[in-house]
């Protein structure tokens, strides 16, 4: 997958929302957009008490829902509902944060002494494996 012609993705955005009729813009019906997001990134993404949500949705205009029902691959629904580009905006937004959740997840910031979170777990288990073996012997 890419984007025709070797454009950037901001091009090809760009493009599309200037072929948006004003009235299409300015169309008072609510419009949705519908992503899953693993539970173990909710929190992160949404941020405490849904704070980071609520930001776009005062940024934006729109309305950000949590379902409640959990989906399979213990994922969860969220919809964006509002006025078309604030719509698309909030989506951006929220994907952003999600992309930064998940990445905060799979490769997490060193520690202080430079080594990550994920590093020192594995050295505490290394040694209390050498622990146990010492004991036993």
């Amino acid at each position: 997958l890419g984007f025709p012609g070797g454009k950037s993705g901001m091009d090809v955005l760009t493009q599309v929302l200037q072929l948006v009729p004003q009235r299409v813009a300015d169309d008072p019906r609510g419009f949705s957009l519908r992503y899953a997001v693993p539970g173990r990134l909710l929190d992160s993404s949404l941020g405490d008490d849904e704070c980071r949500a609520k930001d776009v949705e005062g940024a934006t205009g729109v309305r950000i829902d949590v379902a409640k029902k959990v989906l399979e691959g213990d994922h969860r629904a969220i919809n964006i509902t509002g006025p078309l580009f604030g719509t698309v905006a909030a989506y951006i937004r929220m994907m952003k944060r999600y992309l930064e959740a998940e990445a905060a997840v799979t490769n997490p910031p060193p520690t202080p002494n430079g080594s990550s979170a994920m590093g020192q777990a594995q050295v505490v288990q290394r040694l209390e494996q050498q622990l146990r073996a010492g004991g036993q012997q």
